[in-house]
């Protein structure tokens, strides 16, 4: 009988090597082969078995595995300790990084001067590694020109190191941070040129990755026929690869949104499909949900209205869930959407009006939420440099206390050469006290530059929330004290821009911040001195009109509709692009005792009943001088009991 030899394993360093030159299908299948590998034992050198084991819990976390990825860091622990391995507790900074899970600016900032305080490593592998972990902790800070500059860096590094894989994944990484910071040609630019280098090299994980992710970019473009191609791209090269069975889903999903966005509701419903068989419900109940929603529009559409529309509701039960156990709310924002448009291509007009003003709420109350994060960032920020320029006032003041120190050591030491030593001393104190007094006027300057732009919206260069707020509770606490007839009445005005997710849509991003600049521009030059324009939220905006009654409101309102809708606004690409407002507004006496939250949800029912009536025209409500929060959504209820009259002004006619 004829026994043919055992193949024998491979090489682990070779299998590195060809990994670096050539990529591999999926992190699964390349970290399977790299275990089925000669891995080097305790004889092999140092180098040999610190690459392996970098190699190995790199990977490992890539998939999810980290008992794996400790049981390596844990080998690299000890060589750093043992054999004074260097390298290895590079590797080890990198990786806690990597495997940290709290995403807390103070976490963050932390894991950041770890490793910015690492020597800059020399071993390209290493050194790309140590660059991308840099990145991603830049970019989690909100620190997008600093991760661009370290991935270029690492592009650099591993074009130069020969490090074809690694350098097709920065490459997707400058797409990705660049489109984060809306420079969507660059983005482009760099998922080009890594898609082709991945094609030439055979990297099909890298090039699903880039194929994926540039999806996304030429959605913010709508280049639709050119992103289904990536999409089915991604399905081709990923549904017959282990490792790669998220790509393939979230494709399919994305799929079926795109389709039915073109009206392809047949294909819709089969991509929709076809990605449900792929979810797992336990880890993923939120691509199951959308998955759900993308099936329900499409059986909408196609005359099956009330499976459709049980679908949608499933996916909004699922996403409410996910949500309240500490899910993504924009994700149930995004398919509260979808219901909208459900139901009002079912004809259900009430419930696609009651989802809309849903949407709208969870809408801004994550704007709200995200400001606050930004706020909460700068004031950290202004609190460090505080901080700093504290410890720069105390080290002046130790220097001016040890010079008067010295200075009584002189007198008792040499009467004759007192008048000498006092002054030079006081030379030197006079420097160090003009120091500090500079010092401390460029603190004071920093500190009211810094609190004004806490207080004012970076876009449009209004008052920001929290301006608004702290000017009703100066306005409210200033009247409390006076009598009842010197307090003073001040208008409060929403505007809401009309279908301003058109713009967006429509001419993108940049487009729609030009014409909340426009808007801004335009509502301050008919506002009298001492108004307020405050950017309440997305494309809502609050005025604080003080000293004004009924009869003025009603003329200023007018004007403000006047002025928006006549001109239309200009557009950066060049376009021209009409512009209507909605408004909702109402005389609050202050100090009277009424919250001026409660009359801002009157207001906001007054907005909305703008909207419901048509929109490009102002509600104002006169008349209710208290109302509690549950009322304020019964205009009709208030109008019966004789508290409230509501006067409408309308806008410039559409053309």
């Amino acid at each position: 009988m004829l026994h043919l030899p055992l193949q024998a394993a491979e090489d682990a360093l070779a299998v590195l090597q060809e990994f670096r030159a050539s990529g591999y299908r999926s992190p699964v299948l390349a970290l399977e082969r790299l275990q089925q590998a000669d891995a080097p034992g305790a004889r092999a050198s140092l180098e040999h078995r610190w690459r392996f084991d970098a190699a190995l819990s790199r990977l490992a976390l890539a998939i999810g595995a980290p008992e794996l990825a400790d049981t390596a860091v844990r080998r690299l622990q000890t060589m750093a300790e043992s054999e004074a391995c260097a390298p290895c507790s590079a590797v080890l900074v990198v990786r806690r990084e990597q495997q940290a899970e709290s995403s807390d600016p103070e976490s963050l900032r932390r894991s950041l001067a770890e490793l910015s305080t690492l020597p800059d490593p020399t071993d390209p592998p290493l050194r790309f590694e140590w660059l991308t972990a840099r990145a991603r902790a830049h970019a989690l800070l909100g620190q997008d020109d600093a991760a661009i500059a370290d991935l270029l860096t690492a592009a650099d590094v591993a074009e130069a190191g020969g490090l074809s894989s690694d350098l097709v994944l920065a490459l997707d990484a400058l797409g990705r941070a660049n489109a984060t910071r809306r420079d969507l040609k660059r983005a482009l630019e760099f998922s080009a040129r890594g898609i082709a280098l991945a094609r030439e090299m055979g990297f099909q994980y890298g090039l699903v990755r880039l194929l994926f992710n540039r999806s996304y970019q030429l959605a913010q473009l709508k280049e639709n026929p050119e992103r289904r191609s990536a999409l089915l791209e991604v399905v081709q090269l990923s549904k017959s690869t282990r490792g790669l069975e998220n790509f393939n889903r979230d494709a399919l999903i994305n799929l079926a949104a795109l389709s039915n966005d073109l009206q392809e509701y047949h294909q819709a419903a089969g991509f929709a499909l076809e990605a449900e068989k792929l979810v797992d419900r336990k880890s993923d109940p939120n691509g199951e949900a959308f998955a759900l929603v993308n099936r329900g529009v499409a059986w909408v559409h196609l005359g099956r209205t009330e499976e459709g529309l049980a679908l949608v509701q499933q996916a909004i039960v699922i996403a409410e869930k996910t949500a309240s156990s500490g899910g993504d709310k924009r994700e149930l924002a995004d398919l509260i959407e979808q219901q909208v448009r459900a139901l009002e291509a079912a004809g259900r007009s009430q419930p696609a009006l009651a989802a809309l003003h849903r949407w709208v709420r969870l809408n801004t109350e994550l704007t709200n939420s995200q400001r606050e994060q930004a706020i909460a960032m700068l004031q950290e920020s202004v609190a460090a440099q505080q901080r700093l320029r504290e410890i720069e006032r105390l080290r002046l003041e130790n220097d001016r206390s040890e010079a008067e120190l010295e200075l009584r050591r002189w007198r008792e030491r040499a009467w004759a050469a007192a008048a000498l030593a006092v002054a030079l001393l006081a030379f030197l104190i006079w420097r160090r006290l003009t120091r500090s007094r500079r010092v401390n006027r460029r603190l004071r300057k920093d500190v009211a530059r810094l609190s004004d732009e806490s207080h004012r919206d970076a876009l449009t260069g209004v008052g920001n929330r929290r301006f608004g707020e702290e000017r009703l509770q100066h306005l409210d606490a200033d009247n409390s004290a006076r009598p009842e007839a010197e307090r003073a009445r001040v208008a409060l005005l929403l505007l809401d821009a009309d279908h301003f997710k058109r713009v967006n849509d429509t001419h993108g991003h940049a487009a729609g911040d030009a014409v909340l600049i426009e808007l801004s521009r335009r509502m301050r030059a008919v506002l009298r001195d001492g108004d307020a324009v405050v950017r309440w939220g997305g494309e809502e905006f609050l005025l604080i009109l003080p000293r004004a009654d009924e009869q003025g409101l009603g003329v200023l309102t007018r004007r403000l509709l006047a002025a928006i809708g006549s001109q239309p606004f200009a557009l950066p690409q060049g376009q021209q692009q009409p512009v209507r407002v909605s408004a909702g507004g109402l005389i609050w006496t202050a100090g009277s005792g009424v919250a001026w939250s409660t009359l801002l949800a009157l207001a906001d029912a007054a907005l909305y009943r703008a909207k419901t009536d048509g929109r490009n025209r102002a509600v104002l409500a006169f008349g209710a001088t208290s109302v509690s929060g549950d009322e304020a959504d019964h205009l009709d209820a208030l109008i019966v009991q004789g508290r409230l009259r509501l006067d409408t002004v309308a806008g410039v006619p559409v053309q």
